[in-house]
């Protein structure tokens, strides 16, 4: 299964989860494509055309959150500026309502959005919001999750806080019996017929309760009426003659048929003197509402605060802790928890498959005494309880018990209790053995740098036809038809593979890419698809590394003819992308410098040396080689003459003084040349001849000479 397909079922679990948590009827998951400005979707509830959800940068609320980076909430889209009706006429559905939010990556950039649609009870919150948010967290964490596992044992530890405390105010964790507690208590206290407890509703500014007495379920949402009124000015209100008040909405005893007579409410206020809720009581059984009631209220409202925090604090914890929890199981790399003794607490589905364990075998199990072949993997483990910090190790090869080697990116991180106290350790682990022996087959043919940028960018658009500027090398064996003809097919092809291994290493080595084999020639080309500043002086090092290598291989066959190699190099601007079928691509390069260097290789034969270069290459790399120039020709295909030079070494590397002398004769025979002094050119070229009377561009010059003075 390729990485996409993993991410899609990733992503669609996590909108599943989504929908559930949030009580929503359907979850749409956006990518973002900078390329396009679009906001892509990968995963969508109910839509199986995922292709009409395409979503431009900016447009609508999901495009909108994209750009702010800000989440957003509305259970009335129509009154909405940001929603765009457009894509509910292409799916057919209705939208009423919509909570969306960003999905960020560590350096805080959007990368996506999650959108829910339709809370099927009631209406969006803030805490709705904040779960969302959780999960947009989960989906960047498929890339980052050692964040997530850090996050997920604080919140564990505050959930195990949370389950111990034992006290009177919060006895009672869950908000529904706290409500009904307080309600009950509310009527007992005020002696008053019944009473309600109305939840602050920031988001929609509303006060909203399904619990009061005589109520029988009855939903009411309001921020109208003396509930209403305490709410906004958070002060207290006694009302014994509610219907001559303007402010008393006599709505809800029409609908329950109840007279209400007299009226007691009081703000629950936090620490931060920010609105929980009202409490409401009605009828005052043996009167009217007097100042003391108000007192009693006010005190009991301060305490029941307390309950309710904690109770919806819980309700938070407990539901993030089970969303975590989902979340690690269905990680797509292993996680392996110990505590700060070195034994076991937590291990996800994930960490069983990749090492073939069962968690019964490995609970409470000190890492010492696990399996053996996987000690490398808990040797970070060691290293973090001696040192404290975080360790990261990339690129671990295990053998597993089936005798196969697996690579394994590790990273391992302390967990912290609140007052910042070692608690254990977690292990995230990332199966890459996929990955790496791609990397391992791309390698053969290109260098390791080219492979390390491709596999790190996300951009590939690199491989599309541009203009670059480069050095292209053809070489070409002198006598490979003659040595092949004395052997078999397959002596022929075992006689290749081995000279092919031989060059292709210095092409790499020098970080040049192999461009093609043509017959017993190779072309490469060194500043493709990555520029490099090196890329000329690197062809040139190539080239004369070939030629030792050469000479290695000759010596390793002493019986067979000896190879001589041929070696022409241009540089200039080419043309470089995938070329070819809709069938078949070849990234290659094309251009008058591709052609130069064909060339160049070919002249190397008619002046019998190993390498010649062009001008463009030669003002490149002149103060770091010992260069001889050669002649000024016409090659086929070009109107303008062509310098052309030899690279002799390394300047690091010291001529001897009969090759200095030689070299010093031959050039100044050549600027005789061009001067068309004749005589005093032959008198030159003579001069290098008899310090090297085989070399063929001598023996060239005055051949021409001869026909020119007499």
């Amino acid at each position: 299964m390729d990485s996409r397909n993993e991410l899609f079922i990733q992503i669609s679990k996590i909108s599943i989860a989504i929908s559930s948590a949030v009580d929503s009827d359907r979850t749409t998951i956006y990518i973002i494509n900078k390329d396009k400005g679009i906001l892509e979707c990968l995963y969508a509830e109910g839509i199986h055309d995922k292709k009409i959800l395409t979503i431009p940068l900016g447009r609508g609320i999901a495009g909108n959150v994209a750009i702010t980076k800000n989440s957003y909430i509305t259970n009335k889209v129509n009154n909405s500026p940001l929603f765009d009706i457009y894509y509910d006429t292409k799916t057919g559905y209705k939208t009423a309502k919509i909570i969306c939010a960003p999905i960020l990556n560590e350096l805080n950039e959007c990368i996506g959005v999650i959108q829910s649609l339709n809370k099927t009870n009631g209406s969006f919150s803030d805490q709705d919001v904040k779960i969302i948010e959780g999960f947009a967290s989960t989906a960047s964490i498929l890339i980052q999750n050692f964040k997530l596992f850090s996050l997920t044992s604080q919140m564990k530890n505050s959930v195990d806080t949370l389950l111990n405390v034992s006290s009177i105010i919060n006895s009672e964790l869950e908000l529904e019996k706290v409500i009904e507690l307080i309600i009950n208590k509310s009527s007992e206290i005020t002696k008053s017929d019944r009473s309600t407890f109305f939840l602050f509703d920031k988001t929609n500014d509303e006060l909203t309760t399904y619990f009061g007495q005589g109520l029988k379920n009855i939903k009411i949402r309001t921020n109208k009426g003396i509930v209403g009124l305490i709410a906004k000015t958070k002060m207290p209100i006694i009302e014994n003659d509610p219907y001559h008040n303007p402010n008393f909405d006599p709505s809800v005893d029409k609908s329950t048929k109840y007279l209400t007579k007299s009226i007691l409410g009081v703000p629950v206020l936090n620490t931060n003197n920010e609105l929980i809720g009202v409490i409401e009581v009605i009828n005052k059984i043996d009167g009217v509402f007097k100042k003391q009631d108000v007192q009693i209220l006010k005190g009991f409202a301060s305490h029941i605060a307390i309950a309710i925090q904690n109770a919806k604090l819980f309700g938070e914890v407990y539901s993030m802790k089970n969303y975590f929890n989902l979340i690690f199981e269905n990680l797509d790399n292993g996680i392996i928890t110990f505590d700060k003794n070195g034994y076991v607490k937590t291990l996800n589905s994930k960490f069983c498959d990749l090492f073939g364990v069962s968690k019964s075998s490995y609970l409470h199990k000190h890492l010492k005494d696990l399996k053996s072949e996987l000690q490398p993997i808990y040797q970070n483990t060691k290293s973090l309880f001696e040192s404290g910090k975080k360790q990261k190790l990339m690129g671990l090869e295990v053998i597993k018990s089936d005798e196969n080697k697996a690579t394994y990116n590790l990273s391992s991180l302390p967990m912290n209790n609140i007052e910042g106290g070692n608690i254990g350790a977690i292990n995230v682990i990332q199966d890459i053995t996929t990955e790496t022996r791609v990397q391992q087959n791309l390698r053969r043919y290109l260098p390791n740098h080219l492979v390390s940028e491709i596999f790190n960018k996300d951009d590939l658009s690199l491989l599309d036809g541009k203009y670059r500027r480069c050095s292209i090398l053809f070489s070409d064996l002198r006598n490979f038809t003659t040595i092949t003809e004395k052997m078999g097919a397959i002596e022929v092809v075992k006689f290749l593979n081995g000279y092919f291994n031989t060059m292709v290493d210095s092409v790499i080595k020098n970080n040049g890419v192999l461009d093609k084999f043509i017959g017993d020639a190779i072309m490469a080309v060194f500043g493709i698809p990555y520029p490099d500043k090196d890329d000329v002086k690197n062809s040139i090092l190539c080239s004369l590394d070939m030629l030792r290598k050469l000479k290695e291989f000759n010596q390793v066959n002493p019986n067979r003819e000896t190879l001589n190699l041929g070696i022409g190099i241009a540089t200039g601007n080419v043309i470089s992308g995938n070329v070819g079928s809709n069938k078949r691509f070849e990234y290659t390069v094309i251009g008058d410098s591709v052609n130069l260097a064909s060339r160049l290789e070919g002249l190397s034969k008619t002046y019998n040396l190993n390498i010649l270069v062009c001008s463009t290459t030669y003002n490149k790399i002149a103060e770091d080689f010992h260069c001889r120039e050669i002649d000024t020709v016409f090659v086929k295909g070009k109107k303008l003459s062509t310098k052309i030079y030899s690279i002799i070494d390394c300047k690091t590397n010291t001529l001897s003084d009969s090759v200095i002398e030689f070299n010093q004769y031959y050039a100044h025979g050549l600027q005789h040349l061009k001067l068309k002094d004749y005589q005093r050119a032959n008198e030159f070229f003579l001069k290098a001849k008899g310090i090297n009377p085989k070399d063929r561009p001598t023996q060239f010059h005055l051949q021409k000479l001869q026909t020119i003075i007499y």
